[in-house]
This record gives C-alpha cells, structure tokens and sequence, in this order.
C-alpha cells in the first residue's frame, strides 16, 4: 500500500509540474500527510484536498468573471457617452480604439460587439450587439439601450457584491470545518499518540477517518460548485 501511495504522489508531482499548474494543494498536502505514515490517513486528506483545490479554482474562476464585466460596464459606460457625442457606433467604437482586425480601417460594429460577448461573455453585451442589427435594419437610437445595459450590470454587480459578503463568512466556516478535523488527528498524534493510533489502526477508527475524508471533500466540491454556477451567471 506504502508504494501505491508513493507512486501516486509521484505521478501528481509529475502532472502538476508538466501542466504547470497554479494549485499545488493537492501534492504539498498529501506529501505532509504522508509524514503520519497511514495510508488511510493519506486516502482521507486526498478526498477532502480534491474538493479544496476544486474550490479554489472555483474562487479563481468567479475572481474573473467579476472582472469581466467589471470591464463590461466600463466600456457600455464609455460607449454611451461617446454615442452622444458621435451619433453613430461606428465612430463611437473607432473613438475607442477598435478597428476592422484584417485592415485597420473603421470597425464593423456587428463583428465588434459579437466578438466583445464572446470575449467577456456578459450578457448584457449581447443584447447591444443584438440591438444593434436591430436597428441597423429598422432604425432607431441604440444609446438607451446602452444606457440601461450599463445600468444593469451596475445593479447585478451591488446585488451580488452584497450577497457575496453575507455568504464570505459561510464560506469561511464551511472550508474551516472541512480542514480542522486533520489539524486535530495532528494535535492527538503528538499529544494523545494511543488515541491516534486506535484511530489509524483499527478498522472502526479508519473507516471514521476516511469517512470525514469523504464528507470534508463532498462538501467543498458542492461549495465549488455552486461558486463556479454562481460565476458564470453574468
């Protein structure tokens, strides 16, 4: 079992390095697990590590998704002001810095706004972009309709920031209480050593092990789940 482990820890260092990988929770956590000298001990920081590296990715992930319609916001903000100004969206966006990416000359506002919502995939972008065929064909002003998309991303953003800071401390405590359990076997492996032991060792105390494993690191996935879905909706 020892060189099963071993070489399993082997393979992750191997993978975390080639892919180059910005979590390196997984390998460090389980190299310091594998000081304990349990196997099971090993199996159950390894189930609750994948649901913590999940998680992070997952707090990554909604870190860049706020900055992207961060960003949003600013440029609909921007082109709104300069649609006064300019009258039209091509101008509008060639005040901005946007040109026809094959000549250089002044931009194709459909291709512009589509490749905007492809890159920030904002959903209030994509409205623009779609009201801007519309009233290319039936004509119109885009301006209030910019106008409200800037302010609609403004109000997302408030609701969310908001609710974001009445769940941090829920977050906190979940990824807290899914941890604490190894600091404790940490804390009786040196200060109660027969405890510790009745616990790696016999059957009823590895089953209870690898079952905080199992639950510490379902819990974190479901957290990390519902922080990527939350991400995504923009």
């Amino acid at each position: 079992m020892d060189k099963v482990v071993v070489a399993v820890m082997g393979g992750l260092l191997v993978f975390y390095w080639t892919t180059e990988s910005s979590d390196w929770v997984l390998p460090i956590g389980l190299g310091v697990g594998a000081l304990a000298g349990s196997a099971v001990l090993i199996l159950s920081l390894g189930a609750m590590l994948i649901g913590l590296e999940m998680y992070l990715a997952a707090t990554r992930f909604e870190t860049r998704r706020d900055r992207q319609e961060q960003e949003a916001e600013v440029f609909l903000q921007r082109l709104a002001q300069l649609l006064q100004t300019h009258g039209t969206l091509s101008l509008a966006l060639q005040d901005l810095g946007y040109r026809e990416r094959t000549t250089g000359r002044e931009p194709n506002p459909e291709h512009i706004l589509k490749d905007l919502f492809h890159r920030w995939n904002v959903g209030v972008v994509g409205m623009v972009a779609s009201a801007s065929q519309a009233v290319v064909r039936h004509g119109g002003a885009l301006e209030p309709v910019v106008e409200q998309a800037a302010k609609k991303i403004s109000r997302d953003r408030e609701r969310r920031f908001q609710r974001q800071l009445d769940e941090a401390a829920k977050r906190t405590t979940m990824v807290v209480l899914a941890v604490a359990p190894y600091g404790v076997l940490g804390v009786l492996r040196e200060m109660v050593p027969s405890m510790y032991a009745a616990l790696v060792t016999r059957g009823v105390g590895q089953l209870t092990v690898l079952g905080v494993g199992l639950v510490s690191g379902g819990v974190l996935t479901i957290l990390a789940l519902y922080v990527r879905k939350d991400g995504a909706s923009r």
